[in-house]
C-alpha cells in the first residue's frame, strides 16, 4: 500500500510540474501578442470598476 502511495505522490508531482510547463509556455506567447496583453487589461480595469461599483455610485 505504501508503494502505491509513492507512486501516486510522484505522478502527481510531475503533473504538477508539466501544468507549471504548459502555464509559462501559454504566458510567454500570450505576452508576445500585444493585443491580448491590452485586451487583459481593459478586462481587469472593468473588473475592478464591477467591484468597486458600490463605492464608486452609492
Amino acid at each position: 500500500m505504501a508503494g502505491t502511495n509513492a507512486q501516486i505522490g510522484t505522478a502527481s508531482a510531475a503533473t504538477k510540474s508539466q501544468r507549471r510547463a504548459m502555464l509559462a509556455e501559454f504566458w510567454y506567447y500570450f505576452s508576445q501578442n500585444r493585443g491580448a496583453v491590452i485586451g487583459l487589461y481593459v478586462f481587469v480595469a472593468i473588473v475592478i470598476v464591477a467591484v468597486l461599483a458600490p463605492l464608486i455610485a452609492p
